[in-house]
């Protein structure tokens, strides 16, 4: 049998509710048991302390305990005269319990007298011979610990009795053997107890009803909630990233929430980027796939004669479908982790004025200047990868070189400020609208609005950029150029600190 999370809940709150009124009821009963116990003691400690004192004063008056030592009937009748129970509990407490054992070989109930006598006398401790002979077995030691009267005992309570014209004299001892359980069973049959125990069971049962109560409706809000995010993953599940979890709240169901409509939100931006990525590639490999199909044809129908300039624009469409293939492939190395990197010391100014040196005949044999420009005025060392970092720069000379208009110029300036170097490649017309900058290192992206494509592009060269400065803990910013074009910045961490920007 499959139980439902909600069935689950609420189980789960009874579980804990009874174990938690069964603990209570057994801890209160026990508490209550050993609070009768210490009532019971606190009894028996106070009464020793009232008959020491009235035994002080028996013994200034007579000087001696022969009474007692002589007449042990005497000394009970003492003990009931001052020593009779007192109503501890409920109902006159021990008035109404059966009395004790006497200890002493007096009988429990004195003979009831026959009507035609007359009422008996009261002795000298103003007690009649009627009264229900319910005194504890007490007994008496002289000073030197010697029996006078009751059944002496080791063990139990006993007290000094200390005398009155003497503070430092002990006259006697008295105390009390230890009494038996049934004491306490008097006690647990009392209505006293009744009555608690009672009123325990119908708290701890309106305990129970009122956590019923709550976690009902707390195990089905629980469980809507959850319900709720069921569903919606269910849908994700489906490839439904539109749909928003709304949870009110600011618990930790709500913060799940608030990541799960992230999460769709991340998973619907993938998921668009994967089609316009599977369009975007299929055009760009279409496209020079095509051209070459239509000048194989017309060659094959002697429409466009075969010759050396035939041969070179089918050449350089299989360079631009090799370009595309080599970055693609790069680009999945970087996904995955796999692309290769060594990483040395190098000296950036070295490695930036080399890479202008390879580029400037091609920007000159397209109408272009590219001048370097370097102002830090030191030698620069980074920790990086000549290839990688050689092949970053390459790929935004590329990107300059194909968007610039001319007669135009590009400029790769070199400075450095506080623990950063900072390679800069700006150039002239045309630009790219600012709201466009955050989006230029995206994947197979392309501002074509705003610069021209004469030689193509599958806008894959400045994301591998950005992955490889990435790599380096760098940075790649996009700025309008002060010529009027883009101004791509890299910004690499130096190894020294020697370089200071003009």
């Amino acid at each position: 049998m499959h139980l439902k999370l909600r069935s689950k809940l609420l189980l789960s709150f009874i579980f804990a509710t009874v174990s938690l009124i069964v603990a209570l009821f057994f801890l209160m009963h026990w508490s209550f048991n050993k609070g009768a116990e210490s009532f019971i003691e606190q009894q028996d400690q106070r009464q020793l302390t009232q008959l020491s004192e009235k035994l002080a004063v028996f013994y200034q008056s007579h000087k001696n305990w022969d009474k007692f030592k002589k007449s042990p009937e005497l000394w009970q009748q003492w003990l009931l005269a001052h020593a009779s129970q007192m109503p501890p509990f409920a109902d006159g407490g021990f008035n109404n319990m059966p009395p004790p054992a006497n200890m002493a070989g007096i009988p429990d109930q004195m003979p009831p007298k026959p009507d035609n006598k007359p009422p008996p006398a009261r002795n000298e401790f103003n007690h009649t011979a009627e009264f229900p002979p319910r005194a504890k077995p007490f007994y008496l030691l002289t000073e030197h610990k010697q029996p006078v009267a009751g059944p002496v005992s080791e063990k139990g309570k006993r007290m000094a009795i200390i005398s009155l014209t003497n503070p430092n004299q002990i006259i006697g001892y008295l105390g009390i053997p230890p009494q038996p359980n049934s004491l306490m069973m008097h006690f647990k049959k009392s209505s006293l107890r009744s009555e608690q125990m009672q009123l325990i069971v119908y708290l701890l049962i309106g305990a129970f009803v009122l956590s019923v109560l709550v976690a009902v409706p707390l195990s089905a809000l629980l469980t809507k909630r959850i319900g709720k995010i069921h569903q919606f993953v269910s849908h994700l599940t489906q490839g439904d990233y539109q749909r928003e979890l709304i949870l009110k709240g600011k618990d930790e169901i709500s913060l799940l929430a608030e990541h799960l409509n992230a999460l769709a939100g991340t998973l619907d931006k993938a998921e668009v980027q994967r089609k316009q990525l599977t369009a975007d590639i299929s055009h760009e490999l279409r496209t020079p796939v095509a051209i070459m199909q239509a000048n194989i044809e017309a060659m094959q129908d002697n429409i466009v004669p075969l010759n050396a300039e035939s041969v070179d624009r089918l050449h350089a469409q299989i360079l631009r479908l090799a370009k595309l293939i080599d970055d693609l492939y790069q680009l999945s190395l970087a996904d995955i982790g796999e692309l290769k990197y060594q990483l040395t010391q190098l000296e950036l100014n070295q490695l930036v004025d080399d890479v202008v040196k390879e580029y400037q005949p091609v920007f000159n044999k397209h109408g272009l200047a590219l001048d370097f420009v370097d102002k830090s005025k030191t030698q620069l060392y980074v920790n990086a990868d000549y290839f990688r970092l050689k092949q970053a720069l390459a790929n935004i000379l590329d990107n300059s070189l194909k968007y610039t208009d001319a007669p135009g110029q590009a400029v790769v300036r070199l400075s450095c400020d506080a623990n950063l170097a900072r390679i800069s490649v700006y150039d002239s017309a045309p630009g790219v609208d600012a709201n466009l900058h955050a989006r230029l290192s995206e994947r197979l992206f392309r501002a074509e609005k705003s610069r021209n494509r004469n030689q193509g592009g599958a806008g894959l060269g400045l994301n591998l950029v950005a992955s490889i400065i990435e790599y380096h803990q760098g940075k790649l910013n996009f700025s309008h150029s002060e010529l009027g074009g883009l101004n791509l910045e890299i910004c690499l961490p130096l190894n020294n600190q020697n370089g200071k920007d003009d």
